[in-house]
């Protein structure tokens, strides 16, 4: 009967998903009741393995132990790829993350897109216990850990990417990673840029910059004084060049 009790029980056990910025894409939500059902369950099953009548309901006993463990470890690792997609996909959607990180962001894309059509099956069979149930569970875990793999592998290149960059004009060390890749992925948006500006250098709050030519006049503290510069570097190129001049 307690067998019975968990095959009735998930059965009604879903992954639920929720939509994603623009809605076309679906993302995991409330996985803390699947884990909460999970941990009851392998509870339930190690009690029914437990008693000495198991005998001769041992192979289904086990075999619920093994998938209810196998959605476990699927979960976990699904959660963590989650993580680590939505952190990278803000960043390695910008062309110009995608220039200097051309080997990362080609990784990057063969993993979103594999993501996505999990998030997609998913919406439409949202089932839990299905998706272990046969080869497809093993299949699936192996395929979420090595895209976790991967992904933490493209972190780390992305934070030599930083640290490269932060080589190359000091005052970025000023920035938090999050800081400087919101600069570095939006080189061309020179309002961007003006906003991060005090947290680089004390107390400029502002650049005087030319819309036509990127001339840039003067600089403005905090309290509005005004210093104009004689020679006029241009705010063009790399954004640590222009920045350092």
């Amino acid at each position: 009967r307690q067998i019975t009790n968990l095959d009735e029980q998930w059965k009604k056990i879903d992954l639920i998903t929720k939509p994603y910025k623009d809605g076309e894409i679906q993302i995991l939500d409330e996985i803390e009741d699947v884990f909460t059902a999970l941990d009851d369950s392998l509870a339930s099953i190690n009690t029914i393995l437990g008693s000495r009548y198991v005998k001769p309901l041992r192979a289904e006993a086990e075999s619920w132990k093994k998938n209810l463990f196998t959605l476990n470890q699927i979960i976990e690792e699904w959660v963590q790829c989650q993580k680590q997609w939505i952190y990278l996909e803000n960043i390695l959607k910008s062309q110009d993350i995608k220039k200097h990180l051309p080997n990362e962001s080609a990784k990057f894309e063969k993993i979103d897109s594999n993501f996505k059509k999990l998030m997609e099956r998913t919406k439409k069979s949202p089932s839990a216990i299905k998706m272990v149930k046969g080869p497809g569970g093993q299949q699936l875990l192996e395929q979420l850990k090595s895209n976790n793999e991967i992904l933490e592998d493209i972190q780390k290149k992305l934070e030599d990417y930083l640290e490269k960059k932060r080589g190359e004009f000091p005052r970025f060390y000023f920035l938090s990673n999050d800081e400087l890749l919101e600069i570095l992925a939006n080189s061309q948006n020179l309002e961007i840029i003006q906003q991060n500006l005090k947290t680089c250098f004390d107390n400029i709050y502002r650049l005087e910059i030319e819309e036509d030519s990127l001339s840039i006049k003067a600089m403005f503290s905090g309290e509005a004084e005004k210093v104009p510069f004689s020679k006029k570097p241009t705010a063009r190129g790399a954004v640590e060049t222009w920045l350092n001049s």
